[in-house]
This record gives C-alpha cells, sequence and structure tokens, in this order.
C-alpha cells in the first residue's frame, strides 16, 4: 500500500525508510483498532468515547507529521497514541483490580517494544523519550485513571474470569504481532543485506577481475613499451652506424669506426673485422677492438680456416654459447677469462659476402640484440661493398689520370721530336737547295772551259 511509504525519500538511508515504513504498518493497524474501540464505546461504554477519540487523532497527527518529513516525531506520537489508547481502553473496558493486575503486565509489555521496534541504535534520543512514554502511564495509573475520570465498575457486566483471560491474551497477541512485524522487517532486512553482500561479492569478483584484467593490460603495456624500447634502440644503432659511413670516406678510418661502435653499442668486450681480399681468396684483418695480439698473428685467414672462414663460406651467423677454452680470451685488469658467447657475423652486400664481424661477450644476448646484429649485417654489407666499389673507381681514376698524363707526356714529346724532324728536314733542304746551286755554278763553270 502507498500508504505504508508515505515519509520514505531517497534522501534518507535504507535503514531509515524501512523504519518509516514499519512505523505506518503499526500506526495502521493501531489506528483501526482505536477506530473500533470508538465505535464501541459510542455504543455500548460512552464514558470511553472521549478518550478513544484522542487516541484516534493522536495516529493522523503522526501520519500528518510523517507527511512533512518528521518521521521521528512521528514515531514518538505513535508509540503515544499506543500507550494512550491501551491504557485508556483497559482501564475503561476491564476497571476490576484483579483484571488490570492480570492483563495490564501482558499489555504493557506489548506496547513496551514499541520504541525498539520503531528506532534504532543511532536514533537514542527519540528511542529513550519514547520508553519514558511507555513507562509513565504504569508508573502514573491512578493520576491518568483520575486525569480521564476513569470511573471504577465493580458490578459491570464484563467482570469474569473469561474476561481475564481475553485481556491477557490481547496483551500476548499485541506483542506476538509487534513483535511478528518485526521480525518480518528483520527478516526483509536481513534477506535484503544478503541480496547485497552477493551483490558485494559479485562487485568484488568484478573488482577482482578488473583488476586481474588491468594488471594484464599493465603487463601488455609494459611489453608493448619495452618492445618499442628495443625497436627504437635497434633504428637509433642503425642510424648512427649509417651515420658514420657516410662520415668517412677511408676506408681504413670507416672499419675502425664501425667496430668501435659497435662493440660499444651491444657492450661487447673485444671485436674483430676481417674484409674478403680482392685480389687473394683469404680474409684480411682490417681492424680489431679490445683483442689480444697473439689471437691474430696472422693478418689473413684462409677461407676454411676457423669459424670466421666458416660464417663467410655458409653466409649465416654463428652464436658460440660454450665457448673452447683456448678460442679466445678477454684480458682485463683482474687477469684473462673465457667469454661467455661469441659472436661471428657475415657481413652481406645482397647475397655476397664481403667481410665477417667476431665478437665476444661476458654475457649471452638477447632476442632483440641477435635480431639488431641480423640487420646491421647487410647494412654493414652494403655500406662497406660501396665504399670499396668507391675506391676502386677511385683507383681506376687515378690510374686514368695517370695514364692521361702519361700519354699527354708522350704526345708532347712526340710534337717536339715532330719539331725538330721538320727543322731538320728544312736544313736538309736548305742544304739540298745550296748543293743544287753549287753543282749549277759548277757546271756552268765547267761548260766555259768546254
Amino acid at each position: 500500500m502507498q500508504l505504508f511509504n508515505t515519509g520514505q525519500s531517497n534522501l534518507y538511508t535504507k535503514e531509515v525508510n524501512t523504519k518509516i515504513r514499519l512505523s505506518n504498518i503499526i500506526a495502521f493497524i493501531a489506528f483501526i483498532i482505536c477506530a473500533f474501540y470508538v465505535l464501541f464505546f459510542s455504543f455500548i461504554l460512552k464514558e470511553g468515547f472521549f478518550a478513544m477519540s484522542i487516541a484516534v487523532l493522536i495516529f493522523m497527527f503522526s501520519h500528518f507529521f510523517m507527511r512533512i518529513n518528521l518521521h521521528a516525531i512521528a514515531r514518538v506520537f505513535i508509540i503515544f497514541g499506543a500507550v494512550f489508547s491501551i491504557v485508556a481502553g483497559v482501564v475503561l473496558l476491564f476497571s476490576i483490580k484483579d483484571a488490570i493486575s492480570w492483563a495490564y503486565p501482558f499489555l504493557f509489555g506489548a506496547i513496551l517494544t514499541l520504541p525498539f521496534i520503531l528506532f534504532d541504535s543511532k536514533e537514542k534520543f527519540f528511542k529513550w523519550v519514547s520508553l519514558v512514554i511507555t513507562l509513565l502511564p504504569a508508573l502514573a495509573y491512578p493520576y491518568l485513571q483520575e486525569i480521564l475520570e476513569i470511573p471504577d465498575f465493580d458490578n459491570t457486566p464484563f467482570v469474569g474470569f473469561g474476561f481475564q483471560t481475553v485481556q491477557q491474551l490481547t496483551g500476548i497477541l499485541l506483542a506476538i504481532i509487534f513483535l511478528e512485524i518485526n521480525n518480518s522487517f528483520v527478516e526483509k532486512s536481513v534477506a535484503e543485506n544478503e541480496k547485497l553482500l552477493l551483490d558485494l561479492q559479485y562487485k568484488t569478483n568484478d573488482l577482482k577481475q578488473a583488476e586481474v584484467d588491468t594488471k594484464k593490460l599493465l603487463e601488455e603495456v609494459n611489453l608493448t613499451r619495452k618492445g618499442e624500447e628495443k625497436r627504437n634502440w635497434q633504428n637509433v644503432g642503425i642510424n648512427e652506424l649509417l651515420s658514420l659511413s657516410r662520415k668517412n670516406q677511408n676506408l681504413q678510418k670507416l672499419f675502425d669506426d664501425l667496430l668501435e661502435y659497435i662493440v660499444n653499442y651491444t657492450n661487447a668486450n673485444q671485436g674483430g673485422l676481417f674484409i674478403k681480399s680482392q685480389t687473394k681468396n683469404v680474409l684480411e684483418l682490417k681492424s680489431m677492438y679490445a683483442y689480444e695480439k697473439r689471437k691474430f698473428a696472422q693478418k689473413e685467414l684462409g677461407l676454411k680456416e676457423t669459424l670466421v672462414g666458416q660464417c663467410f663460406l655458409e653466409k649465416e651467423m654463428i652464436y658460440l654459447i660454450d665457448v673452447p677454452q683456448n678460442y679466445v680470451n678477454i684480458t682485463s685488469g683482474l687477469g684473462e677469462a673465457t667469454p661467455d658467447c661469441v659472436i661471428i657475423l657475415p657481413l652481406k652486400q645482397n647475397e655476397n659476402v664481403v667481410g665477417v664481424i667476431e665478437m665476444a661477450y661476458f654475457r649471452n644476448l638477447e632476442d632483440f640484440e641477435l635480431d639488431f646484429l641480423n640487420r646491421i649485417s647487410y647494412e654493414l654489407g652494403a655500406v662497406i661493398s660501396n665504399i670499396q666499389i668507391s675506391e676502386n673507381v677511385n683507383i681506376l681514376l687515378a690510374q686514368s689520370k695517370e695514364q692521361e698524363e702519361m700519354l699527354r707526356n708522350q704526345e708532347e714529346e712526340l710534337r717536339q721530336n715532330l719539331e725538330e724532324m721538320h727543322a731538320t728536314q728544312e736544313e736538309l733542304l736548305r742544304k739540298e737547295e745550296n748543293y743544287i746551286q753549287k753543282i749549277a755554278a759548277l757546271e756552268a763553270e765547267l761548260s766555259k772551259y768546254a
């Protein structure tokens, strides 16, 4: 019924709204009982009409206070009305002292439960006010009877054992009704609390799942971030290697700079760079970093010698973890030690290998570092091959210029020789002409003597 929800609000807690609904139900029951007694007294015992009418008005006032959201005062009025109506009704109906002495404790016990039903532990002030209201009629019964002018009906036809039993049963019944109502609300509250606990458990499980999902997401984010950092590390290394190659046009300086950069960037402890000879079928040691001298006493390695030659021929990176004891030693201020791993990396130009890099580490490499080395094998191979080609072209250009200069010198020498030959020829022609003139003169002279 909507009547039972009077005074409830979304601004109140669920417990307060429950108490308001319970108060409305009890007020409704008490109002119906009092209204019945008003009719009863108006026909049979007119002396009680006034007292019960006051009780009805009290319950009406409680409903009014509920409507204006003064629910605590309304509940106090409900208890006051219940106390007033029960005491007045009992006194009016059963005025025999023996009957009252038997019935009054039961009825009083019934109304004594109301403060505990209608108020919770947080509403201490109103609970104690209500308790005082329920106790006052018991303590001030003679004064109440005198104020309300309740007569003593010693010869009333309602006297008898049966009516004493009715009084007792009425008190017990009211107490049972009030307690049953309270119990139903308690059970409802327990059920709602269980539902809330279940919802809380579901929400807790959802929160736990959300926490698991969040942790999983964070792990994925961390993995993504770490992967991005590794990719950035690779890209920075490749870009700086290419930058070094653009700065260096001298092949030997390029070899030294590239090897030093790769060793330092990958935190290697030693490194050596071998380049395929363009004139012989061997690998030439072009640069080394922190290697002991006896490791590379020979500056050339045959293509079928050592793991370096094997790497050149197979065109695949060799990742050596179980390093032989005498393969290579890393020397430091503390002595010598065998490295944990050795990387032998072919430097490729398309499918051709132009050289090999060998590096030793005091640690095992991670997958992204191995991937980086695989990537730079093509970059370095292309860079070295291009610079080799450029250097060969420069050599050819120098040879061409030298030959051109030689041809120019030879041409100049030929020109000079031709000039000398022309001069000699002209001299011979002059001499010939002179001889001819002399001969002609001699012939003329001889003709005179003839």
